[in-house]
């Protein structure tokens, strides 16, 4: 009899971030690949709300081990450096990274776009993979 995989869904994990307009929305860990979710606003800081864009060296770090997770693709959001180009400051944007899977005992992770990095990059840090609802597939 083939067992069932467990995958572990984190809505709206506890997290530090220095940039108010992206929102971390749910993380989905699975045997086969980590899927976070986010919100992004565009800002008032330029005329038509800017652009937004993904580093391919982001990556998905275990804050406690220190081991990295490579970024496999991202849905909804081009990887630099080709760029996605708002037509308004108040346009709203949904997307998710993939990464390679982390360890089913994982409990704290960082997204790290570039580090240390600049206050345009998105870097979350002390994601709480905490009290997750258990999907069985």
């Amino acid at each position: 009899m083939k067992s069932k995989k467990t995958h572990k869904l984190y809505n709206l994990p506890e997290h530090d971030s220095k940039k108010d307009n992206l929102k971390l929305l749910r993380v989905l860990s699975t045997p086969e690949y980590l899927k976070i979710d986010f919100g992004y606003y565009a800002t008032g800081y330029y005329k038509r709300g800017g652009w937004v864009k993904m580093d391919k060296a982001t990556v998905v770090r275990d804050t406690k081990k220190g081991k990295a997770y490579k970024l496999i693709d991202t849905v909804n959001i081009p990887i630099a450096p080709a760029e996605l180009d708002f037509n308004t400051s108040h346009d709203w944007l949904y997307f998710s990274l993939i990464f390679e899977p982390i360890s089913s005992t994982t409990k704290v992770i960082d997204v790290i776009e570039s580090d240390p990095g600049e206050p345009t990059d998105f870097n979350l840090y002390n994601i709480e993979l905490s009290n997750p609802i258990l999907i069985k597939k």
